[in-house]
């Protein structure tokens, strides 16, 4: 699923495919239009939930302070959807 792309912002976010089994192992994609494609990140869940819980997204290439309250947005809703996946996988 994609949470923002390119033709909406400079920023590409997405739930990277994967072989997870655990919410731990869940990637997110945050690529920014104008990084090197050779560095391109994918982050696991417990990176972004560090991130989020630091307030700090200094790390991701491409960030500027002025993109802190959206990449947040975007984290908050993906962190929130892979804990409902989850979620209704265990009741399952």
């Amino acid at each position: 699923m994609a949470y923002s792309r390119w033709s909406f912002s400079d920023w590409y976010v997405f739930w990277h495919t994967s072989n997870a089994r655990r919410k731990e192992d869940e990637l997110l994609a945050v690529w920014h239009v104008g990084v090197d494609e050779d560095s391109l990140p994918v982050y696991r869940y417990m990176d972004v939930v560090a991130m989020l819980t630091a307030n700090d997204l200094s790390r991701i290439p491409g960030y500027k302070p002025e993109d802190h309250d959206f990449l947040v947005g975007i984290f908050k809703k993906w962190v929130a959807d892979v804990d409902k996946w989850y979620e209704q996988e265990r009741d399952s």
